[in-house]
C-alpha cells in the first residue's frame, strides 16, 4: 500500500508513541483530487503532522499493520465519508480503529444514511456475504458512532469546502495548543499575572518584528537552541555539530518566512546571532518576578501534599519552607517534593538544616537535598545528567551507563524535582546544574585532581599538562576557548579511570598515545590527529561522536567489533 505523509523522523533508541498529528480516512476515487488533497495542504502549510492512506491496496485484502499503526499513532482522526466510502472494506477497518478524537466530515451524503445505514451506506447490499458477521457488525457499530459526532456538513457543489477546510485547521490548531499547554504547564503556579504581561508587551506592536528579552537567572549550551527552534518550525531534526553549522541552516530554512520566536536564556549578544544572524537591541524587558507567598505555598502545597494548600499539622511548616525558598518556583518544587510522604520529624530535621543555612545562596538550600539522598547510584545519577547527559534522550542514556537500576533512580530523580523528562530527553534545571557543580567540588575544595568529574579548563589543562595526575576521573567535560598550548602525547595517561569525555573545543597535540579502555562515550569535537592510540582497547566504548575531526583511521578492535556484533555501538564522525 503506497501512502502520502509528512512524518516525523524516526529515533535510533525509541520512536514516540505519537507519530501524527492528523490521520485522513476517504475514498480515493471520490475526494483523493479534490476536498481530501486541499485539506491535506491546509493541514500541512499549518504545520501539522499529517498522514494520508492513498490507497493502492487490492479491493478484499485487510487493514495492514503498519495502516493500523499510523491510525492509533495519531491524535486526530479526519473521516470524509463519501458515497463509495462503505464500498471500501479498508475505509471500513479504518474506521472501525480510529480511538482519539474523530472529525467526521459528511461529504455529500446525509449523516442519517450514515446512521440508519441506507443508501451509499448499505452494508449488506454493498458486501453482500463476502465478509463474516463480525467483521459487518464491527462496521455497524462504528458506522453509528461516526454519525453521533458532530460533524461538517459538505455540499461539493458549492464554495463550502474552503469554509470547513479552514474549520478543521482551525479547531485542531486551537485544540493542539491548548492540550500542549494543560500537559506541560499544568503543575505551574502562579503562570496568568506574568502570561498577562508578556502578551501586553507582545500586543504594543503586532505588526512589527519584536524582540522581548526575558530576565532571568540562566545559561545554556547554543547548539541544542539551534536544534530547537528548527524542530518546532518544521517538525523534523536537524543534524547540527557546530553552532557555525547550525547558523547556516537557519539561515537557509528561515529566508522568506515569517516566524515568531519566544527566546529565554539569552544574555549576551552572540547568543542572538547564533539563532537569528543578525544583531538586534531589546524592545522590551521583561523581569520575571519571585513568586509571591499565597501563589509559592500552593506551588509548595501541589508537590508536597498533592493539592493545592497544606495539610492543617504542617501549616506553619509549609510557611517556613516557603520562606526560604524565596519566591523561587523550582526551590519550592525540589523541597515540597522530597518532604512528600515524609514524617513531620522529617520535616524539622531538613527546616533545622535550612536554618543553619538560613544567610546561604540558594544553590547551597538545594545541595541539602543532594546530601540526603541515600542512594549512592542515585547521587551519581544526578551527577551525570548535570555534566553529560542533559538534553540527550533518556534510552541512548541507559545504552551508555548500562545500569540495571537507571530506570528506578531516573523515577526517584523525576518524582523529586531534580530532572524532568520531556519528550524523551533528560532536562534539568540550570541551578541545579550549577548546584550539581558545586557538590563535584566540595568533594576537595583544593585539589581538583581528586574530583570524580572535571570541566573547568584551568583544572583540566594543569592536570594534562603537570606530573601530578589523577586516580581516578569519570567524566571530562571541556567546553571552553580553544586549547592555547599544544599537549604532550602522554598528557592523557595522567587521568586515571576515564569513563565519560565531552570535549567541544579545539585541543591541540603532539601526538596522542593514550585513552582510558574504560571509556563508554567519547564526545570530541575537531579531534585534531589522524589516528587515535594504538594501545587504544575501549571494550566498552557504546557511543563515539567526532564532529569537524581529522581522523583517518580508527583502532582495529572497531572493525573487531562491528563484525562479531558483540556490542551496541554509535559512531557519528564528521571529517573536515
Amino acid at each position: 500500500m503506497a501512502s502520502t505523509s509528512s512524518e516525523r523522523p524516526s529515533s535510533s533508541y525509541s520512536a514516540p508513541r505519537q507519530q501524527y498529528d492528523v490521520f485522513i480516512s476517504f475514498q480515493g476515487e471520490d475526494t483523493r483530487n479534490t476536498f481530501t488533497h486541499h485539506l491535506y495542504e491546509a493541514l500541512e502549510r499549518a504545520h501539522f503532522v499529517v498522514f494520508r492512506d492513498d490507497k493502492s491496496i487490492q479491493p478484499g485484502e485487510y487493514i495492514s499493520s503498519a495502516l493500523i499503526e499510523a491510525i492509533e499513532g495519531s491524535q486526530y482522526a479526519i473521516i470524509v465519508l463519501s458515497e463509495n466510502y462503505a464500498s471500501s472494506k479498508l475505509c471500513l477497518d479504518e474506521l472501525v480503529k480510529t480511538g482519539q478524537t474523530v472529525l467526521p466530515v459528511f461529504y455529500n451524503v446525509k449523516p442519517s444514511d450514515v446512521h440508519k445505514q441506507t443508501g451509499p451506506f448499505a452494508i449488506d447490499i454493498a458486501h453482500g456475504t463476502s465478509v463474516n458477521n463480525e467483521r459487518i457488525q464491527k462496521w455497524r457499530d462504528a458506522l453509528r458512532l461516526v454519525a453521533n459526532i458532530a460533524g461538517w456538513d459538505m455540499d461539493p457543489s458549492s464554495k463550502s469546502s474552503v469554509i470547513v477546510v479552514q474549520a478543521i485547521v482551525k479547531l485542531i490548531r486551537e485544540s493542539v495548543d491548548e492540550n500542549n499547554f494543560l500537559n506541560i504547564y499544568k503543575d505551574l503556579v502562579g503562570m496568568e499575572s506574568s502570561v498577562k504581561e508578556m502578551m501586553d508587551l507582545v500586543n504594543k506592536r503586532l505588526k512589527d518584528v519584536l524582540f522581548i528579552g526575558i530576565w532571568g537567572v540562566e545559561t545554556g549550551n547554543l547548539v541544542p537552541y539551534q536544534k530547537e527552534v528548527l524542530k518546532h518550525i518544521f517538525k523534523r531534526e536537524f543534524n547540527i555539530t557546530s553552532i557555525y553549522s547550525g547558523k547556516q541552516i537557519i539561515r537557509k530554512m528561515l529566508c522568506g518566512r515569517k516566524v515568531l520566536i519566544a527566546l529565554d536564556n539569552v544574555s549576551e549578544k552572540g547568543q542572538l546571532d547564533t539563532i537569528l544572524l543578525v544583531t538586534h537591541e531589546v524592545d522590551d524587558i521583561y523581569e520575571v518576578k519571585p513568586l509571591d507567598n499565597y501563589k509559592a505555598l500552593e506551588l509548595f502545597s501541589r508537590k508536597a501534599f498533592k493539592q493545592a494548600h497544606p495539610e492543617n499539622d504542617f501549616v506553619d511548616l509549609s510557611n517556613d519552607f516557603v520562606k526560604y525558598a524565596q519566591g523561587l518556583p523550582l526551590a519550592l518544587e525540589c523541597f515540597g517534593s522530597f518532604l512528600h510522604n515524609k514524617e513531620i520529624d522529617v520535616w524539622k530535621s531538613y527546616l533545622g538544616e535550612l536554618e543553619e543555612n538560613s544567610e546561604g545562596e540558594i544553590l547551597t538550600k538545594l545541595e541539602i537535598i543532594y546530601k540526603r539522598i541515600l542512594d549512592k547510584n542515585v547521587k551519581e545519577l544526578f551527577l551525570d545528567i548535570a555534566f553529560f547527559f542533559k538534553g540527550m534522550d533518556k534510552n541512548q542514556v541507559a545504552n551508555i551507563l548500562n545500569d540495571p537500576g537507571y530506570l528506578a533512580n531516573l523515577v526517584f530523580l523525576q518524582n523529586n524535582s531534580l530532572i524532568t523528562i520531556f519528550q524523551g530527553k533528560l532536562w534539568m534545571h540550570d541551578l541545579l546544574q550549577a548546584m550539581g557543580r558545586v557538590v563535584v567540588r566540595h568533594e576537595a575544595i583544593h585539589e581538583p585532581r581528586r574530583r570524580s568529574r572535571l570541566w573547568k579548563y584551568e583544572d583540566i589543562f594543569s592536570i594534562l599538562t603537570n606530573n601530578t595526575g589523577t586516580e581516578y576521573v569519570k567524566g571530562m567535560m571541556l567546553n571552553s576557548p580553544p586549547c592555547k598550548e599544544d599537549l604532550n602525547a602522554n598528557a592523557f595517561s595522567k587521568i586515571g579511570g576515564l569513563e565519560l569525555i565531552k570535549i567541544c573545543s579545539a585541543v591541540r597535540f603532539w601526538g596522542l598515545n593514550h585513552l582510558s579502555n574504560q571509556l563508554r562515550m567519547m564526545e570530541w569535537h575537531d579531534y585534531p590527529l589522524k589516528s587515535m592510540p594504538r594501545s587504544f582497547r575501549p571494550c566498552n566504548l557504546v557511543e563515539l561522536t567526532m564532529p569537524n575531526s581529522q581522523i583517518e583511521q580508527l583502532p582495529e578492535v572497531f572493525n573487531v567489533r562491528l563484525l562479531l556484533m558483540q556490542f551496541i555501538i554509535i559512531i557519528i564522525i564528521t571529517v573536515n
